[in-house]
């Protein structure tokens, strides 16, 4: 991924308001986000379609869908995980929805794709736990596995049958992780 030059800071990005989209901050540097591919993009809807479905069964607020996070601004981060989940009492009810969401994810989620280093996804991980993110969920369509990356540190690879339980975010949520592969 391409990263500009020079040292960027949140207020610099948030003027990118036509196409911060498609960017993630990340150390301060500005990386252009890759389309993503159908493998991706199947993935990504079966999460979007677990989740949520328990939220709205459950009257809990609020999934956001490709949305940048601002992270920590020196050095500037701003993320945009696939998916994320804020507990409503954590949100400004006055925030500026147009602009990226002040506030760190309780839960993120990001599908890793072809593209994405090891390294990347690994400092990402970190980026979202420093935030006070309290579970990333690291979901690679290829091996068809879920990483779970915990704020206290515990770290596990889920597959197949295993269940994945976020007790701890959503209370009640339990799911097995082949339902977020549809092949």
């Amino acid at each position: 991924s391409m990263a500009m030059t020079r040292q960027m800071t949140v207020a610099d990005y948030e003027q990118l308001s036509d196409i911060y989209e498609r960017h993630e901050l990340r150390n301060g540097e500005l990386h252009v986000v890759t389309p993503p591919g159908e493998d991706h993009s199947d993935t990504a809807r079966e999460i979007i379609w677990v989740f949520e479905q328990f939220i709205r069964s459950k009257g809990m607020e609020k999934l956001f869908i490709e949305t940048a996070f601002v992270l920590g601004r020196d050095p500037g981060a701003a993320l945009i995980p696939e998916v994320a989940f804020v507990r409503a009492d954590r949100l400004d009810p006055h925030r500026n929805t147009s602009r990226p969401v002040q506030t760190h994810p309780d839960l993120a989620v990001e599908v890793v794709s072809p593209t994405d280093r090891p390294g990347e996804m690994d400092e990402k991980v970190r980026t979202y736990l420093d935030a006070g993110v309290e579970v990333v969920l690291l979901v690679d369509p290829r091996r068809r596995d879920v990483t779970a990356a915990h704020r206290n540190g515990s770290r596990n690879v889920l597959t197949g049958s295993d269940v994945l339980n976020l007790d701890a975010i959503l209370p009640g949520f339990e799911v097995q992780v082949s339902r977020f592969f549809t092949r």
